[in-house]
């Protein structure tokens, strides 16, 4: 399965790869300056982001596959 993430105001959540490492200086649904992508990102499903849309760091959409 898929998400569709979006970034939320100025908060920063740190984005993991395909094997579930972060990776450094790039951010969750921004660009690499750091501004937030109007259509937001499709990233694999981890538990990273479902447990910071469930903070409310991201907005979190289920994406089929």
């Amino acid at each position: 399965m898929q998400l569709r993430i979006h970034a939320v105001d100025d908060r920063r959540v740190m984005l993991v790869d395909d094997s579930g490492r972060v990776r450094p200086g790039r951010f969750a649904a921004r660009d690499p300056q750091g501004v937030a992508l109007p259509d937001g990102e499709v990233v694999r499903d981890h538990d990273h982001y479902r447990r910071h849309g469930r903070r409310g760091d991201l907005v979190v959409e289920e994406v089929a596959s």
